[in-house]
């Protein structure tokens, strides 16, 4: 790249070896060789990177959701190609976070210090 241009080179993070939402309220993601990492769904929710929430007006939705974080679940969640997951969330029935494993990693590791 020249000049002023900039690219961000993401974190290569393998494919967990396992994820489970355990009882709705967390996302626990375990690598190969790591101990089980939790990540809550509030934390999630909040760190939902789609086009939708990162809006004025998403921002300001998610904002009303993150203020009754105790109500927030997870209620569904797919394996997204071999780089991610989509999570579906509860009470505001969002349907659109993709979280790729960087993300997930990040976060797990942010929960554990």
């Amino acid at each position: 790249m020249s000049g002023s241009q900039s690219c961000r080179v993401a974190e290569l993070v393998e494919a967990p070896s396992r994820i489970e939402v355990a009882a709705g309220t967390e996302l626990v993601v375990t690598w190969e060789g790591q101990a089980p990492a939790s990540v809550t769904a509030s934390v999630l929710r909040a760190a939902c990177q789609c086009a939708d929430c990162r809006s004025d007006a998403g921002l300001a939705r998610t904002g009303g959701v993150l203020r009754r974080s105790d109500e927030i679940r997870i209620t569904g969640a797919r394996l997204v190609g071999a780089y991610a997951v989509s999570l579906d969330f509860a009470p505001d029935n969002h349907t659109t976070g993709i979280f790729s494993y960087e993300l997930l990693h990040r976060l797990a590791v942010s929960a554990t210090d």
